[in-house]
Protein backbone atom coordinates (compact mmCIF):
# COMPACT_ATOMS: atom_id res chain seq x y z
CA UNK A 1 0.00 0.00 0.00
CA UNK A 2 1.36 3.53 -1.01
CA UNK A 3 0.96 5.99 1.84
CA UNK A 4 0.73 9.72 1.40
CA UNK A 5 3.60 12.16 1.89
CA UNK A 6 2.57 13.46 4.91
CA UNK A 7 1.43 9.99 6.72
CA UNK A 8 4.75 8.93 5.77
CA UNK A 9 6.42 11.82 7.57
CA UNK A 10 3.98 11.12 10.72
CA UNK A 11 4.82 7.89 10.89
CA UNK A 12 8.58 8.36 10.31
CA UNK A 13 8.53 10.17 13.65
CA UNK A 14 6.79 7.72 15.41
CA UNK A 15 9.70 5.08 14.03
CA UNK A 16 12.20 7.55 15.02
CA UNK A 17 11.32 7.25 19.04
CA UNK A 18 8.74 3.49 19.19
CA UNK A 19 7.80 4.71 22.92
CA UNK A 20 6.34 8.20 21.29
CA UNK A 21 2.54 8.80 21.22
CA UNK A 22 1.21 11.89 19.76
CA UNK A 23 -2.05 13.81 19.88
CA UNK A 24 -3.17 15.67 17.01
CA UNK A 25 -2.45 18.59 18.39
CA UNK A 26 1.13 17.85 18.98
CA UNK A 27 1.21 16.38 15.85
CA UNK A 28 0.14 19.09 14.02
CA UNK A 29 2.83 21.12 15.39
CA UNK A 30 5.42 18.65 14.51
CA UNK A 31 4.12 18.36 11.05
CA UNK A 32 2.97 21.80 10.75
CA UNK A 33 -0.04 20.67 8.96
CA UNK A 34 -4.32 21.55 9.96
CA UNK A 35 -6.70 19.66 11.93
CA UNK A 36 -8.48 17.74 9.64
CA UNK A 37 -5.13 16.50 7.86
CA UNK A 38 -3.66 15.07 10.73
CA UNK A 39 -6.76 13.27 11.04
CA UNK A 40 -6.85 11.97 7.59
CA UNK A 41 -3.23 10.77 7.76
CA UNK A 42 -3.77 8.94 11.17
CA UNK A 43 -6.99 7.32 9.28
CA UNK A 44 -4.92 6.66 6.42
CA UNK A 45 -2.10 4.70 9.00
CA UNK A 46 -4.96 3.16 10.98
CA UNK A 47 -6.42 1.65 7.78
CA UNK A 48 -3.10 0.36 6.58
CA UNK A 49 -2.70 -1.28 10.14
CA UNK A 50 0.66 0.64 10.99
CA UNK A 51 -0.36 2.90 13.68
CA UNK A 52 -2.96 2.28 16.51
CA UNK A 53 -4.80 4.82 18.08
CA UNK A 54 -5.61 4.45 22.31
CA UNK A 55 -6.97 6.93 25.20
CA UNK A 56 -4.00 8.37 27.19
CA UNK A 57 -1.62 11.25 28.35
CA UNK A 58 0.27 12.41 25.50
CA UNK A 59 3.74 12.71 26.62
CA UNK A 60 4.66 15.90 25.34
CA UNK A 61 1.70 17.88 26.06
CA UNK A 62 0.58 15.98 28.86
CA UNK A 63 -3.31 16.25 28.17
CA UNK A 64 -5.80 12.79 27.81
CA UNK A 65 -6.52 12.28 24.76
CA UNK A 66 -6.44 10.20 22.01
CA UNK A 67 -2.82 9.44 20.82
CA UNK A 68 -1.31 7.55 17.77
CA UNK A 69 1.32 4.99 18.65
CA UNK A 70 3.17 2.34 16.28
CA UNK A 71 1.59 -0.77 15.96
CA UNK A 72 3.55 -3.73 17.63
CA UNK A 73 3.85 -6.87 15.21
CA UNK A 74 2.74 -9.66 17.64
CA UNK A 75 5.55 -12.48 18.85
CA UNK A 76 4.85 -15.84 17.12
Amino acid sequence: MMLSEPATRFLDELKAQPELALCPACARTRLGLGHWDILKLVRELVGAGLVLCIFDVCPVCSERELVAILRRRRAR
